[in-house]
């Protein structure tokens, strides 16, 4: 039986502008709702409804006027005119208002669909989303919530997508009404499905071979573990696996609830030394977790660590890397701290599934997605901690406020049926074929860094584990940078796009070379950060400070840089053949190749102290000169063994008094340049980059700010020239503008001989006696400093000038102590 039909003028709700006014400006997809299409929608004819099923007195008047089962039965909102049409539901206090006066079933479904994880983990304050508007969108599958904020319709990214309702017929529709359903959902109890975890763990040791933890490392001979059947701490028995919790502690935990320390370890390791009234509740509730997996053996940190014990301390936490690495499985608790439990083990989850009859419809929405709960929306995804836990992990249970999700190497599954492949992981180790250590290092770093710390000293431990895996083996930083690729760690920058302000940034003796001295965030200088910057090699021997003898009046001096069995070049000896150097191995011959030659040019040019080898680029050819190197040095420590090991500052030398710590000093070649440039980025009033000018005005290179205070600091200065200090060589294909922009080369004419080519490029690169030049360009990757008394400096900035301008400019080597 067809529906009356008035006019939309006639409707209090639909000229009261609920639908019509509403229109999302960055949402490319969704279209306003016409009076035409609201006629259509609300008033409109239909054959096809059942007159007896349109009316529901559990529903306001409001959702009464939607006409829910025409929408979801009848309409085809795929096809034009309502493909993509966005209903503007109502603000959301107002639909909160809707579910506690007049009961609504629909309002109470859409407004706990709407609402992110993170309000129901506590993460999000209560009234966030008050000034949010909810808006519906109706297809085949459903029913998509979404919360929109005010600045929703004037810039992007201020909305968060709700979870889908899905509906189907409760039972039989009357008259001519249509069959489909959505897809259906599987509703998960209250409590974890230990027989389905239990498989899922079982099925991964069984069946994937390449979720077979490889070792790291050792195991500290002081390691402990819970025995859960005897409730004690015990040396793990050989052979034998166990669980490591990953759970955050909480600001204020229990004083009464056990950890170890020196008084109570000996008591703890008798049997029934772990009391349950005395264990915090999420500890206890994780050795129930162990025992309905299965498993024996359980790591937990503030038991199996002596608290008060330096030495302990730092042992274990040295060993982080393989006690994550090895455990069998890491629990990972997702909501609440050391004193709440876990969700759907001893207490009952959030229940964030809600079901609803509608006008014979049942509806109900789906779960959380795991992944909204562990990327930022849970108290666990905002500690320092927790995030190399995770990354180091090759088994994780997530026992989450909505469901259990288990992810391996292999795949990842959800306790609502969901398989995702676990190349899509959040949390993986994976290394890609793009990307250098030293990359994935940083980009792991830059996600380590969205966290915060309760202990700002904790700053780099917590992150040592993820540098120990990367690198194989324990103690891989320094004040936060790998020993390994120390040249080329050096080269981190500010870089606002990459995250705001954080909570991780040291106290004031963190060395300004560190990025652990700017709490914005930080990329690093190459290729793979938006750059067409590719690195070569260090023209500086950087060494350290690694003892002091104060009855002797000297120091213990050692290269920084190290290889990969962890031991410092300046250690090995001419006799030793055997660097054990895996550089070479991340390169080809023929990009091994390019980057030395780049770095032999710069040797030519004066750029290193020790005489130089070879022929003169310009007496030679560089395929002649290719061949020479490559018969000379089979990688890049063989080039760092005889061009830079006699450059370094030795231990007999008199030092300036400074924090033997954080000290990184060599003997560098320094030069003075201008800066000039707007710093303004696309009039949007966010600062850029400045260009590097020589003596002759002349654009010499980039220097990365990303900072107002600096740039207008800088740019404050008229004139005056700064002290820039050479690290490194690298490539780049982009010429730099005066404005601080940059430009491809590939858009500037380039021809293959001097008299042919472009003046404002020919002075770029560097021509053999055959009229061959250097593509791309070989750069000198520099660093800012300010000097503090005759001898210290500080880190500013970095950037790059082109090897033909430092060539150039007025230079001298310095000892230069970086503080």
């Amino acid at each position: 039986m067809a529906e009356s039909n008035p006019s939309v003028a006639d409707c209090n709700i639909c000229r009261s502008g609920f639908f019509g006014d509403f229109e999302i400006k960055n949402d490319i997809e969704a279209r306003k709702l016409t009076p035409d299409l609201s006629l259509a929608l609300f008033h409109g004819d239909c054959d096809r409804c059942n007159r007896e099923l349109l009316s529901d007195t559990a529903l306001c008047a409001f959702c009464q006027h939607l006409r829910l089962r025409h929408l979801l039965l009848c309409v085809d909102f795929e096809q034009p005119p309502f493909k993509n049409i966005q209903i503007k539901f109502c603000d959301f206090e107002d639909a909160v208002k809707r579910v506690t006066v007049d009961g609504c079933t629909f309002c109470r479904l859409a407004v706990r669909s709407a609402l992110p994880y993170r309000y129901f983990s506590g993460v999000a304050g209560p009234n966030e989303f008050d000034s949010a508007t909810l808006a519906l969108r109706f297809s085949q599958a459903g029913i998509q919530p979404t919360l929109y904020f005010p600045e929703a319709l004037a810039r992007v990214g201020s909305w968060e997508m709700g979870r889908n309702i899905r509906y189907r017929q409760a039972k039989p529709a009357g008259g001519s009404t249509t069959d489909r359903d959505s897809e259906d959902v599987e509703l998960i109890e209250s409590h974890v499905d230990w027989n389905m975890a239990s498989r899922w763990l079982s099925q991964c040791c069984e069946r994937h071979e390449n979720c077979a933890a490889t070792q790291i490392s050792m195991l500290p001979d002081s390691f402990r573990v819970i025995d859960i059947r005897r409730r004690c701490l015990v040396h793990l028995p050989p052979g034998s696996g166990f669980i490591a919790l990953s759970y955050v502690w909480g600001r204020n935990p229990d004083p009464t609830k056990l950890f170890a320390i020196k008084s109570n370890i000996e008591k703890l390791q008798t049997e029934d030394g772990l009391p349950k009234p005395l264990m915090p509740a999420t500890v206890e509730d994780a050795i129930e977790a162990c025992r309905r997996i299965g498993e024996d053996y359980l790591w937990v940190d503030r038991l199996c660590i002596i608290q008060d014990d330096p030495q302990d301390k730092q042992d274990q936490i040295g060993a982080m890397a393989a006690i994550y690495w090895l455990a069998k499985v890491a629990i990972i608790v997702t909501d609440g701290d050391s004193d709440s439990g876990i969700a759907g083990v001893s207490r009952e989850r959030n229940q964030l599934q809600s079901c609803a009859d509608v006008l014979g419809l049942e509806l109900v929405n789906e779960a959380v997605n795991w992944r909204r709960i562990v990327s930022s929306s849970c108290v666990w995804s905002t500690r320092g901690w927790t995030y190399q836990e995770a990354i180091l992990s090759w088994r994780k249970l997530y026992l989450t406020g909505s469901q259990t999700v288990f992810e391996c190497r292999d795949h990842i599954l959800s306790e609502d049926g969901s398989t995702e492949h676990a190349e899509f992981s959040l949390h993986g180790l994976r290394p890609q074929p793009y990307m250098s250590t030293v990359d994935l290092f940083y980009k792991h770093l830059r996600s380590y860094r969205t966290r915060s710390l309760t202990n700002q000293s904790d700053i780099y431990n917590a992150i040592d584990g993820v540098a120990s895996a990367l690198y194989s083996g324990s103690g891989s930083l320094w004040n936060g940078l790998p020993f390994q690729e120390f040249d080329e760690a050096l080269l981190w920058h500010l870089d606002q796009p990459l995250g705001g302000p954080t909570g991780l940034i040291g106290n004031e003796t963190t060395p300004s070379w560190s990025w652990s001295s700017t709490n914005k965030g930080v990329g690093l200088l190459n290729s793979y950060n938006a750059f067409q910057v590719s690195y070569c090699d260090t023209i500086v021997a950087w060494a350290r400070f690694v003892g002091c003898n104060s009855e002797a009046g000297s120091t213990a001096v050692e290269s920084i840089r190290r290889t990969e069995g962890a031991r410092p070049l300046s250690l090995f000896h001419e006799d030793e053949d055997d660097c054990y150097c895996t550089d070479s191995q991340s390169s080809t011959p023929e990009e091994l190749e390019e980057k030395l030659l780049c770095v032999v040019i710069a040797w030519s040019e004066g750029c290193i102290q020790t005489p130089y080898p070879f022929e003169h680029p310009c007496n030679t050819t560089f395929a002649d000169l290719r061949l020479e190197i490559m018969l000379r040095w089979e990688c890049h420590h063989d080039y760092w063994f005889e061009a830079l090991r006699d450059t370094m500052i030795t231990d007999g030398e008199q030092h300036p008094t400074i924090s033997y710590d954080s000290a990184a000093f060599a003997s560098a070649q320094c030069a003075f340049f201008r800066l000039q440039g707007s710093g303004l980025q696309d009039g949007s009033g966010s600062f850029g980059n400045l260009c590097i000018i020589d003596k002759s005005g002349q654009p010499a290179g980039l220097l990365l700010v990303q900072d107002p205070q600096l740039g207008h600091a800088l740019l404050d200065t008229v004139g005056k020239k700064f002290e820039f200090v050479a690290l490194s060589i690298s490539t780049s294909c982009d010429v730099v503008l005066s404005d601080g922009s940059l430009r491809d080369v590939a858009l500037i004419e380039f021809r293959p001989r001097p008299e042919d080519s472009s003046p404002s490029v020919k002075g770029l690169t560097f021509w053999d006696r055959n009229g061959d030049y250097l593509f791309p360009l070989p750069v000198v990757n520099v660093m800012m400093i300010q000097r503090v008394g005759e001898m210290l400096a500080k880190r500013i900035t970095i950037g790059w000038i082109y090897l033909t301008s430092w060539s150039k400019a007025e230079r001298q080597f310095n000892t230069v102590y970086l503080q």
